[in-house]
């Protein structure tokens, strides 16, 4: 069953030096290269996530495939982190897994033109709903793909559909993937995708400050 655990990095803000000191060195040293504050919350909320779900407590638990992708040294599971705005989200599996968060912003048309195939953009430009809500739709769900496969932009949005994404994709070396949606809020989709349908039908959200981390 996939695991999303999800926090909010405005909740702690409170307690920095202290969430600090509960990374791993190299996690800490990333954090603090960041100039701003909210990058350097989002960086130490994914670390924090793999510490609490996954128990990571040393860096030499985690290696990275040949594109940068992490994964646990001692197999078992598999893990997924993206960030978007306030939020965090950590998804969790025994199998390959991506996730994707974005805040619903303006949609970028051009970026749609140039990554989007055909039936995409028609679903963008075409449809009833909301444009903005169906573009972000579309990149998160492209984008946990990518991120699933191990490839990243290696596999190259434009080369692939996700429509309709009720539905798996087969992808060229015969991969089977299959997709989910979640919106924690208003303003921010999650689009998750994995190997299989086992999706669990919440998240937990995770909060972290001064006192340690509830559920």
């Amino acid at each position: 069953m996939i695991e999303l655990y999800l926090t909010n990095i405005k909740k702690m803000e409170n307690g920095y030096m202290d969430l600090l000191g509960q990374l791993t060195p190299k996690r800490r040293e990333k954090t603090e290269r960041y100039l701003f504050i909210q990058d350097r919350l989002r960086c130490m909320a994914g670390g924090l996530l793999l510490k609490e779900v996954l128990g990571i407590q040393r860096d030499e638990e985690l290696i990275l495939n040949a594109y940068d992708k992490p994964f646990l040294r001692q197999g078992g599971k598999h893990f997924n982190l993206s960030h978007s705005g306030n939020h965090v989200v950590l998804a969790v599996d025994i199998c390959e897994i991506g996730v994707d968060i974005e805040r619903i912003e303006c949609a970028d048309m051009a970026v749609a033109e140039r990554c989007f195939q055909i039936d995409e953009l028609d679903y963008v430009t075409n449809g009833k709903e909301d444009r903005d809500l169906r573009f972000y739709s579309l990149w998160t769900l492209k984008e946990s793909l990518m991120k699933a496969t191990g490839l990243g932009l290696n596999l190259p949005p434009e080369s692939f559909s996700v429509l309709p994404f009720d539905k798996p994709l087969t992808l060229a070396n015969g991969r089977i993937w299959h997709f989910n949606q979640y919106r924690p809020d208003e303003n921010h989709i999650i689009s998750v995708c994995a190997t299989h349908q086992a999706f669990s039908p919440t998240f937990q959200e995770i909060v972290f400050g001064k006192q340690g981390t509830c559920f």
